[in-house]
């Protein structure tokens, strides 16, 4: 089946146009360090739980259609290897909570390298009690690969080079106040 991708705040992508949109990707990075500097000026003098796990995965697949071509067309293989190192972060503290995981993976192709690409993914939720019991901030962001054209021909492998995926970022961050009456 072919699902229509979920609408994004931001979108930036390597996969059909092949270039990234840079001021987007600052723009989040930017977000992400304002956010975290925010965190740190609410972090508690007590001691807070973290638990950060690293991991990293080596996959090897085989790929006798890596463009998606119809069964008429020339279809080309490849021998695909993906190193995928990644990193989860939780943590709750008097007055900052923080969950994400983010992971990398790096795409290589053996027969033709001109398709060896990236692909980022991160699901984040943090939240910063900034006044006691009365303001926080609350922050999430998330990177994935999307169907750019849901008419186009869509593959649950990875090793289809990009063919019809974009990278989309999305990311909030608001205020929420609370009164108790």
């Amino acid at each position: 089946t072919v699902t229509a991708p979920t609408a994004k705040a931001f979108r930036w992508g390597t996969g059909v146009t092949g270039q990234r949109h840079k001021s987007i990707e600052m723009n989040l990075l930017r977000a992400c360090t304002a956010a975290g500097a925010v965190a740190m000026a609410a972090w508690p003098a007590s001691a807070a739980k973290w638990t950060i796990t690293p991991g990293a995965t080596v996959q090897e697949e085989f790929n006798d259609n890596v463009g998606l071509r119809k069964d008429s067309e020339d279809r080309n293989s490849d021998f695909v290897t993906s190193l995928s190192p990644s990193l989860s972060v939780q943590g709750a503290g008097g007055r900052v909570n923080l969950d994400g995981a983010y992971s990398y993976s790096k795409l290589f192709y053996l027969l033709d390298s001109r398709n060896n690409s990236s692909r980022n993914s991160l699901n984040a939720n943090a939240s910063a009690e900034l006044w006691e019991k009365t303001f926080f901030l609350d922050g999430a962001a998330q990177m994935s690969q999307q169907v750019a054209n849901p008419g186009a021909p869509v593959s649950q492998s990875t090793a289809n080079a990009g063919v019809n995926s974009l990278e989309t970022t999305s990311w909030t961050l608001g205020p929420r106040f609370l009164y108790h009456f």
